[in-house]
């Protein structure tokens, strides 16, 4: 399991094929915002506090990573 945040830069490389970069991005997930909602009310802000810092409110972008190799 990869840390939700930072983002981070993914390279790939195989002899014989032009190697690919991509940037893998953390942002806040769909559901992460209400979460964190309901974190405040149910668990107050220590519980949002933790959540926030420790990126669980967060997904990475995109997910899942395709990256197609092009032949040199």
């Amino acid at each position: 399991m990869l840390p939700r945040r930072p983002g981070f830069v993914v390279s790939v490389s195989k002899e014989g094929y032009k190697m690919i970069t991509a940037n893998v991005v953390s942002q806040i997930a769909g559901a992460g915002g209400a979460a964190l909602a309901g974190n405040v009310v149910l668990g107050g802000l220590i519980g949002a506090g933790v959540d926030s810092t420790t990126g669980a409110t967060n997904e990475l972008v995109p997910n899942p990573l395709h990256l197609v190799l092009e032949e040199e």
